[in-house]
């Protein structure tokens, strides 16, 4: 399964309303009423042929994420979802894009109550990795306390990664995307 998460730290009406402005840019088209907040239900957009399904939700914080996924469906199709938000929405606090359920995606930097260390986040990631989930991050700039860190720390761990006017990105194995997980190991959740 491949599923995109993004997280924003506006509220649930705000974020709704980026998508509704949005959605059409994006090249997705809406099928129905958007789902209530954490209300368990899911709305459906089309990507040319395919159904994506959309909920949204809200963590105890108070950041609100949206979530896309599909079963069976193309990564490059994800992949170009994922890159068309984060050029057009400059409001997520954080952005991913999974190769597997988004339950087991490791830490969210945006639910943690304060920043870990880069190592730290980052190590985790990998070892997600290690158990089948790989994907690409985007944090944005101003919800990390010191950007070039991260990149320093994302690299030294043989990470891709690299900056834009507004996010950082890390390539956690995604060229692996796809491979069957190693025998023996599930996915870790680290929220």
């Amino acid at each position: 399964m491949v599923s995109l998460k993004f997280l924003y730290r506006l509220p649930h009406p705000g974020v709704l309303e980026l998508w509704r402005s949005t959605s059409r840019r994006l090249g997705l088209r809406q099928l129905g009423d958007y789902p209530k907040l954490n209300r368990g239900s899911w709305s459906t957009f089309k990507l040319r042929n395919i159904d994506l399904f959309f909920g949204v939700g809200e963590s105890s914080n108070g950041t609100i994420w949206v979530e896309l996924y599909s079963h069976g469906e193309g990564y490059r199709r994800f992949e170009e979802v994922f890159w068309r938000v984060v050029r057009h929405h400059d409001l997520c606090s954080e952005a991913v894009v999974l190769d597997d359920d988004g339950d087991s995606s490791g830490p969210i930097l945006s639910f943690l109550g304060c920043e870990p260390t880069p190592f730290d986040l980052l190590t985790a990631l990998l070892e997600n990795c290690e158990a089948g989930t790989r994907q690409i991050r985007a944090f944005a700039l101003p919800t990390l306390s010191d950007p070039d860190r991260w990149l320093l720390s994302a690299r030294s761990l043989g990470l891709r990664a690299w900056f834009s006017d507004r996010y950082l990105f890390v390539d956690v194995r995604w060229e692996m995307r796809g491979r069957l997980r190693p025998v023996g190991v599930s996915s870790i959740n680290l929220l």
